[in-house]
């Protein structure tokens, strides 16, 4: 490929490298120079472009990328159009990513022009989730490089492992003065975890903390068929000889491992009877909190071995009480309903062409006033989607600490940036709180009622704010909504979930907050919501 400065009378068929701003409109990078595009530079007074031109063994970068994520791509994956040198890799089901590490590493390695980023393996991933992205950084590659980094992808083995129905059976353990509420909390964590998952909780059992008892009710659920078992001891494992491994030992199992380096998590116990893994858990899981446990029921719900080694290598990573994202490790972030733990981001959409973006009274446009009482509210986190002004939005933002995603299909509606942001999302968000880039900024304090009312356990998912008897924005969302919102299509955003489900609303008073200013939308508004 020849790169460089080129007359603008030699200039037709050149690739820009990039953009012009005219007076008869702008013209993009990577647009191929015609004819007509040549009067135009003329007329601006324009002499020289840096452009390139293809040699006869290169391959464009559209076309480059498109064959590389069809090398990469494996079971369970979707591939989205290729913009820029940029293709996208989706998830077509809920499931395990899985492959290996040094062959990504390899492939990236085989060029600095071809690039391979995705989420780690054996991350949990949903149907809409991305994950992965293929971008080829110039313009085009050498034919020889590609078909290099083709043959290197297919021994990369990047797969979805589907999550599978699977019959789960819990038994809980008891003894005198354990609240009984504590094990009706912890059934139905565990079976929101378990269904959450793709599986089924079809059975639970409570019985005395003692090795002969639970021992029977394990041989029980064995012998009705259940696939995988978990106990959750009314006292903590603290050693191999303790009552659970006991248990699984007098049902005629064995004790695997006993130990998970994952914090928290740490006090999980892996048993077996037969072919049937018996979990003992730790009893950070009675929380819907993120922790070692949720791994390894993740890689067994969708058919994946777990041996010593593949429980010792869950360390790197493991500490997720002190993970990126988690502004206050180890301390209780000041709420007024402190006990609760659900992983809440906000989600600004900042894709559309909407000058309310920009709107300012005191210097500040509106875009950065939203995303300012996200970040100043007890969420976890702001991510900000882009689209039509991307530059504009980044710099308007750029003192903030925020993620940015790029919806590079931003003109077919809001929908389209609503899925783009719910796929940026960690997979551990319990919930989302939508706030449109064009709205009248919404009070910080807002923002925390809001997540502070949200009881997706419950079955109380979508918590809208009232103010003088009128339901008004920012919306938080659950995410077993998120699955719906990636199938929606169109130019409306999710307000039409508090019609579909009335009985999930949660209706937040705030007039009596000190300087709340909820935005309360237009007809028009909410339709675009």
């Amino acid at each position: 490929m020849e790169f460089g400065m080129v007359p603008i009378d030699e200039a037709e068929g050149a690739i820009l490298a990039h953009s012009f701003r005219l007076s008869s409109g702008r013209i993009l990078k990577g647009h191929v120079v015609t004819a007509h595009d040549i009067i135009q530079f003329r007329d601006a007074g324009i002499e020289m472009v840096m452009a390139a031109r293809l040699g006869s063994d290169d391959v464009a970068e559209d076309l480059a990328a498109r064959r590389l994520a069809d090398a990469v791509a494996g079971a369970g994956m979707a591939l989205e159009q290729a913009v820029g040198g940029r293709i996208n890799l989706m998830a077509r089901c809920y499931g395990v990513l899985t492959y290996q590490r040094d062959q990504l590493d390899a492939l990236n390695g085989v060029d600095e022009s071809l690039t391979v980023a995705t989420l780690p393996p054996f991350a949990m991933v949903e149907p809409g989730q991305m994950i992965g992205t293929v971008k080829v950084i110039p313009f085009a590659v050498p034919g020889a490089v590609l078909h290099a980094a083709e043959e290197c992808a297919g021994r990369l083995c990047f797969d979805i492992k589907a999550s599978q129905p699977r019959g789960v059976g819990l038994i809980q353990t008891h003894l005198p003065g354990l609240p009984g509420k504590v094990l009706t909390k912890s059934s139905s964590v565990t079976r929101h975890r378990v269904e959450g998952l793709g599986g089924r909780l079809v059975r639970e059992n409570r019985c005395a903390h003692d090795i002969q008892a639970l021992s029977e009710v394990i041989t029980d659920q064995i012998n009705e068929g259940i696939e995988i078992i978990l106990v959750i001891g009314a006292s903590a494992v603290t050693d191999r000889r303790d009552v659970i491994p006991a248990a699984i030992e007098r049902a005629s199992g064995r004790v695997e491992h006993f130990g998970l380096p994952v914090d928290p998590g740490n006090l999980l116990l892996l048993g077996r009877v037969g072919d049937v893994p018996v979990i003992g858990v730790p009893g950070c899981a009675r929380s819907p909190k993120l922790n070692g446990f949720d791994w390894v029921l993740q890689r067994l719900l969708c058919g994946l071995a777990l041996t010593e080694n593949d429980l010792a290598a869950m360390g790197s990573g493991g500490l997720l009480n002190e993970i990126a994202g988690r502004p206050m490790p180890r301390a209780a972030a000041a709420r007024a309903n402190p006990s609760q733990d659900f992983r809440v981001y906000s989600l600004v959409l900042a894709a559309g062409d909407d000058p309310g973006m920009w709107h300012s009274s005191d210097g500040v446009p509106n875009v950065a006033r939203v995303v300012r009482a996200a970040m100043e509210s007890i969420g976890n986190g702001v991510y900000v989607v882009t689209g039509a002004h991307e530059e504009n939005v980044s710099a308007a933002l750029g003192d903030y600490t925020v993620s940015f995603t790029y919806n590079p299909n931003f003109d077919e509606g809001l929908a389209t940036s609503l899925r783009r942001g719910l796929s940026a999302l960690p997979a551990d968000a319990d919930g989302v709180v939508v706030c449109l880039a064009n709205d009248p900024a919404p009070s910080t304090m807002v923002i925390d009622a809001l997540i502070d009312a949200f009881e997706p356990q419950q079955g109380r998912g979508l918590c809208v704010p009232m103010r003088h008897g009128l339901r008004g924005t920012p919306l938080l969302i659950a995410r077993r909504y998120f699955a719906e919102l990636h199938e929606h299509e169109g130019d409306t955003g999710a307000r039409y979930l508090t019609g579909a489900y009335p009985s999930d609303v949660i209706e937040v008073t705030v007039d009596s907050l000190a300087g709340s200013k909820v935005s309360m939308p237009s007809v028009t508004e909410v339709q675009a919501l």
